[in-house]
């Protein structure tokens, strides 16, 4: 006695192989979730350290009194040059507390630094809006002391 095989139909393998991704579904998911987060993660942590280096570079331009004190007091937003060309920065300083003298100018100033971060395919348009991508904001205290030896007026700060 002969026994006939009868082959698979073309309809048997294709919900083989639809059953099969099916499956697959939950089990992969997870996987995708987690990469989606990994990246959100390091772009986070790559934004706190490019504010991070603005920061250190803003302190230091003021320590170094190579920003002027009418930058400081007009509140207007300066744009920050980064050597990653991925971004655009821009920081720029808000009163908070000042306790100086008027008229001489010196004295102690609380600032609060606003550091704004976003990518740098973004238009004009979309850079007047302030699509921020990563926003920033410590305090600092400026020492404004005016030199008395020159004829000049110099900052410290």
């Amino acid at each position: 006695m002969q026994i006939r095989k009868r082959p698979f139909l073309l309809l048997e393998v294709l919900i083989a192989i639809i059953l099969v991704t099916l499956s697959l579904f939950p089990l992969v998911t997870p996987y995708l979730w987690m990469i989606r987060g990994e990246k959100q993660y390091r772009s986070k942590v790559e934004m706190e350290h490019l504010s991070n280096v603005i920061y250190a570079g803003v302190i230091e331009k003021l320590y170094k009194t190579e920003i002027p004190w009418e930058l400081i007091q007009s509140e207007e937003s300066t744009p920050f040059l980064l050597e990653e060309a991925a971004y655009l920065a821009s920081f720029h300083f808000e009163n908070e507390k000042d306790k100086g003298n008027e008229e001489t100018g010196e004295g102690v100033y609380l600032k609060v630094l606003h550091i704004n971060i976003w990518p740098s395919t973004t238009t004009r348009e979309e850079t007047t809006k302030k699509k921020t991508l990563y926003s920033f904001s410590p305090k600092v205290c400026i020492a404004r002391m005016l030199a008395k030896e020159s004829g000049e007026n110099a900052d410290a700060t």
